[in-house]
């Protein structure tokens, strides 16, 4: 298992450009001419709209300049403590796990943040989501368990019935249950918010390193199915996206891009978005299936995206980063990809090295993780 582990953080630590929709029509249109004695009153009308103009140009012109976008930057209470990934709460403020020390913290809005010890110091948790009863559920990959911590603090955990099924990525699922990922166990978990688990077994193929296909992100999507990647790094294991019904149907959908490695996922409206980080791409997903790759700023040079959030107006948010240690170039950025297809970069402050989390909260602000104990709050006005 160790080597499993180590393959993968080599593979993936750290660790869209959209279809453009708009489309222009210009119609020119001829105008009868005027009798001449309307000459007075048209005139007058372009001496009207002269003044007009003028007016609008010493407006636009003294107008003041877009706000500046801003980074805040905050440290986690425990210095080196991995934070891997992060959510919006129910409460307001900003709920994030804590891999390196086996805590899940808490930062509101004016940067005040607190932690909270799991039982197990090896729990190791890696995602954390809202969950339909006011709670935040987390995986804990390192203690086989599946926690839920309250806006109070109290935590409770669940252990996981396969044995180092390593548990990955969690969601809210539409039905009222959390989804995980079994990374090593080849399953997708539900379960309820009374802690009652149902293990969905995925297809085993041979060649396989780490439970067969390594079901990795997970995310639920508008048509109410759970969506996955299979991150598998062998030839033929998995490279695909996984669509599972909540009553246990799959489907899946190769990635054109061989050995892509996809791990992150997010639903943004009718489509999804996966991130290829070996490829540097993101794919952008129908509910029908059809898959459309989309390289990401930097990724000629080494990047590729390592978290993705959703925003609003059906635009996405995402990280990009330096794939594998050593890469040359490759950005350490915040982008947003809009529905209009355009793409709007943002540098990270101070050369931060992207973790593998980032979110948007009720205002809009985009949270994401940086280094190894920074998290930053990123505003745009």
């Amino acid at each position: 298992m160790r080597h499993v582990m180590a393959e993968y953080a080599r593979a993936m630590r750290p660790d869209p450009g959209l279809r453009a929709r708009v489309g222009v029509q210009v119609e020119n249109r001829g105008r009868r001419r005027e009798p001449a004695r309307w000459a007075p009153l048209a005139a007058a009308v372009v001496a009207l709209l002269l003044i007009t103009t003028f007016m609008l140009v010493r407006q636009s012109t003294n107008r003041q300049p877009a706000a500046t976008p801003t980074f805040t930057s905050f440290t986690t209470p425990s210095r080196g403590s991995m934070p891997a990934a992060i959510v919006a709460g129910p409460d307001g403020a900003m709920w994030f796990a804590e891999t390196s020390v086996a805590r899940i913290g808490r930062i509101d809005d004016g940067g005040t943040a607190s932690e909270y010890p799991l039982s197990n110091p090896n729990a190791a948790p890696t995602s954390i989501a809202a969950g339909p009863d006011g709670a935040l559920w987390f995986t804990e990959s390192g203690a086989n368990q599946i926690g839920r911590i309250g806006v109070d603090g109290h935590i409770t955990e669940f252990r996981i019935p396969t044995p180092n099924a390593i548990p990955q990525s969690i969601t809210a699922g539409r039905d009222g249950n959390l989804w995980f990922t079994e990374l090593a166990g080849n399953k997708i978990g539900r379960l309820t918010v009374r802690g009652d688990i149902t293990e969905f077994e995925l297809p085993q193929r041979q060649g396989a390193q780490c439970g067969y296909l390594c079901p990795y992100g997970i995310a639920s999507a508008s048509d109410g199915a759970l969506w996955f990647t299979e991150s598998q790094l062998s030839p033929g294991g998995g490279n695909r996206i996984g669509r599972l019904t909540t009553d246990g149907k799959l489907t899946e959908y190769e990635i054109p891009t061989l050995n892509a490695v996809p791990t992150c996922i997010v639903a943004v409206g009718d489509r999804i978005y996966a991130c290829e980080s070996r490829a540097g791409k993101l794919a952008e997903v129908t509910v029908t299936g059809r898959i459309t790759e989309h390289s990401v700023p930097g990724a000629a040079e080494g990047a590729a995206p390592v978290a993705a959030a959703a925003g609003s107006g059906g635009s996405v948010w995402f990280l990009v980063g330096k794939q594998f240690p050593g890469a040359a170039g490759g950005g350490q950025q915040l982008a947003r990809a809009k529905a209009d297809g355009s793409i709007d970069l943002f540098a990270l402050p101070d050369s931060d090295t992207v973790g593998a989390g980032v979110a948007v909260d009720r205002s809009g602000s985009v949270w994401l993780l940086a280094g190894t104990d920074r998290i930053l709050r990123f505003q745009l006005k």
